[in-house]
């Protein structure tokens, strides 16, 4: 038995009507298509502070840092964009998410990229982190 508010939602259709096997391939089709995982490889930086000005002056400076890295065209570094949750216990929190087609050059990069990240001046209280293979694109 499947409770939902959404009975016509494709992807619970689809699910039922053709199965997990089906579903897992239609699913798979669609990443490979998009170039999302397991058919590319993504990084995110997470980042939170008081100053929502100061976070995003931060973000878009590590964006300019990633210019002229040995493998910044084979690397595309989205963002800034706020996270689902943008504001909580009076900090507001965005990210950047790195994408590219191999794990050797998301590894190469973020070796040339994360000192570049680290030298970079944020608003007081400024906390980030990497995350290699999130599992949740927030």
């Amino acid at each position: 038995m499947i409770q939902t508010e959404f009975p016509e939602h494709p992807l619970l259709n689809r699910l039922m009507a053709e199965g997990y096997e089906g579903f897992a391939v239609s699913a798979l089709e669609e990443r490979r298509e998009a170039g999302w995982p397991p058919y590319s490889r993504l990084a995110m930086l997470r980042a939170e502070a008081k100053d929502s000005l100061g976070l995003d002056a931060f973000l878009r400076a590590a964006v300019d840092s990633s210019r002229g890295l040995g493998d910044a065209a084979a690397v595309k570094v989205l963002g800034p964009a706020s996270a689902l949750i943008a504001r909580r216990a009076d900090h507001f929190r965005a990210h950047l998410l790195i994408e590219t087609a191999a794990r050797s050059t998301l590894q190469r990069f973020l070796k040339g990229w994360l000192p570049q990240v680290e030298k970079l001046r944020g608003p007081p209280g400024l906390r980030w982190s990497i995350d290699v293979d999130p599992l949740e694109v927030d």
